[in-house]
């Protein structure tokens, strides 16, 4: 049975299709477990195999008070999704790992503006913090394993606005970042030129 009814104006939903013969059929659509209004759900999604993991860059729930405690607005959630049998449900639900000062004034900017996954291996981004959490699978737990930052960071890059993962590969990218295609790191006389990061 389908979830038809967005819970309230910008919680967000996530559609999900399956192809079969050339034709593309809707699965299913899928919300947040704790679905509120401006969460911003499915502003960014990413899928391997039958996990699929949903950024909500505007959801406002404090790391350590759980998914009802709304006292850290627009700092954003990511929600991990396994399929069985062809039903999905939510299997995890992600934050940084400490408490963090709303974004008061950046809405839907937070954590889970964009996120990527590879096996059991899933990256969030957050432009806000210039932050990238990785996070891994054992089992059907997800732990965050470490976060990245720009070697050479600043503010306004925007660095974790995008993010890709492809096995051992990471690619972080930063719009607003202001080096000089030939005057190295630390020269910024490119204003928002951007830069992407890469990790192996």
């Amino acid at each position: 049975m389908f979830n038809e009814l967005v819970p309230a104006p910008s919680a967000g939903a996530v559609f999900v299709f399956t192809r079969s013969s050339g034709i593309w059929n809707l699965q299913t659509s899928l919300n947040a477990s704790n679905a509120e209004e401006g969460d911003n759900f499915g502003v960014s999604v990413a899928i391997s195999g039958d996990t699929l993991v949903v950024g909500a860059s505007g959801e406002d729930s404090n790391a350590s008070g759980g998914e009802d405690d709304n006292s850290a607005r627009n700092v954003g959630a990511a929600y991990v999704f396994t399929r069985s049998g062809g039903i999905w449900g939510q299997q995890a639900y992600l934050k940084e790992s400490t408490t963090r000062i709303e974004h008061v004034n950046v809405v839907g900017y937070g954590f889970g503006t964009n996120v990527a996954i590879s096996g059991d291996t899933l990256v969030v981004g957050d432009p806000v913090d210039a932050t990238a959490y990785i996070y891994t699978r054992v089992g059907e737990v997800w732990t965050q394993r470490t976060q990245l930052k720009a070697s050479n960071a600043e503010q306004w890059d925007d660095f974790g606005f995008s993010v890709a993962i492809s096995g051992d590969n990471l690619v972080v990218g930063a719009p607003e970042e202001d080096s000089s295609a030939t005057g190295g790191e630390a020269d910024n006389s490119a204003p928002g030129a951007g830069a992407v990061y890469t990790w192996q």
